[in-house]
């Protein structure tokens, strides 16, 4: 299995298949080789087994007690979930992770005690940290956020010259685009110096 990793990472196809191929029939392999194959199968860009494969691991790993195999299977099918363009069932995939990998001994109910099960502990180890900072990352992604600001400042001086009161509004949303962000932003800005009286000069 590690060839075939190697081999697909390095972007030699035909070799990193050769392995595959080589490796044990299907109802002798763990949990873990079955998650790694998948990898390598989306790395190679075989979508449709990568996918199908994903899809019927989820629900063994989520059968099995917590341990480091089923929470490293639940965290890679989150993430190929996100990157398949599906973000809600990944962040739902991400709940499970938790679980598995011991986070908390019962899945989130609601946003936030999700969002504060993504906050680091000092404790956790190298499993714990991915998978909060995972959950964490693709949460902010998809999070909607809008920003509404107001300003208002001035200088006293002459009307019409350096009297000036100035207003500025500035509202942004900000959004999910894809596996990025995308952002609109409105600014509105309102300035008056005043006007000169009959007897300036």
């Amino acid at each position: 299995m590690g060839l075939a990793e190697v081999y697909a990472a390095d972007g030699n196809k035909l070799a990193a298949r050769q392995q595959l191929a080589e490796l044990p029939a299907e109802g002798e392999r763990s949990l873990n080789t079955q998650r790694r194959i998948a990898l390598v199968s989306a790395q190679l860009g075989d979508t449709a087994t990568a996918q199908k494969m994903m899809t019927a691991l989820i629900p063994q790993a989520k059968s099995q007690p917590p341990s480091m195999e089923s929470a490293m299977v639940l965290r890679d099918a989150a993430n190929y979930q996100a990157q398949a363009g599906d973000p809600k069932q990944a962040l739902e995939t991400y709940k499970d992770a938790m679980v598995a990998a011991q986070v908390t001994p019962t899945r989130p109910q609601d946003n936030d005690s999700f969002t504060r099960l993504t906050r680091n502990d000092e404790k956790d180890d190298w499993l714990k940290r991915g998978v909060r900072s995972d959950a964490a990352d693709l949460y902010r992604q998809q999070d909607l956020n809008v920003t509404l600001q107001h300003e208002y400042w001035g200088s006293s001086g002459t009307g019409g010259y350096s009297d000036l009161k100035a207003h500025t509004t500035m509202f942004q949303v900000d959004a999910p685009l894809s596996d990025g962000r995308m952002f609109f932003r409105s600014d509105l800005v309102n300035m008056d110096a005043g006007s000169f009286s009959a007897g300036q000069k």
